[in-house]
């Protein structure tokens, strides 16, 4: 019963802790048809430019750890290890060349997103297929 309590305490810990985090993905690459086709609508998509160096200064935004092992947590340290988790991504994933910005806030705990201000794109690409969601916008308004 005690180390069932225990797991119950620690599952609600980190359920509020995963409620009140918000990730932002970025990547150093912009040309990877890969990357293209599972995150852009099969390169119907966009693609937004940021400077780094920005949003590193204004949000931490830390790099991806890549790794073939699995993280084992300490016990000591309950939010690094949801950091540590967030931060980290299978060695597989490694052409993405991703960096994160993982943002803690209680306020819209729960909620779906958060609005902040942030900073301005610098360029936006837009994808090779385009020009049919451009098609299947207009037939959606055309059906409106």
């Amino acid at each position: 019963m005690e180390t069932y309590m225990r797991r119950e305490t620690e599952n609600r810990k980190t359920e509020a802790l995963r409620s009140s985090l918000f990730v932002a993905f970025f990547s150093e690459v912009n040309n990877s048809f890969p990357m293209w086709g599972y995150y852009a609508a099969d390169h119907k998509g966009i693609c937004l430019g940021y400077n780094l160096y920005e949003l590193v200064k204004k949000y931490q935004c830390m790099p991806v750890i890549y790794s073939d092992k699995l993280i084992f947590y300490r016990e000591d340290s309950f939010e690094r290890n949801i950091l540590a988790n967030t931060l980290t991504k299978s060695d597989e994933w490694i052409h993405e060349k991703e960096w994160r910005v993982v943002i803690k806030d209680d306020i819209n705990m729960g909620k779906s997103g958060i609005i902040k201000d942030f900073v301005l794109p610098r360029e936006i690409h837009i994808g090779c297929r385009q020009q049919e969601t451009f098609a299947e916008n207009e037939i959606m308004i055309v059906m409106r």
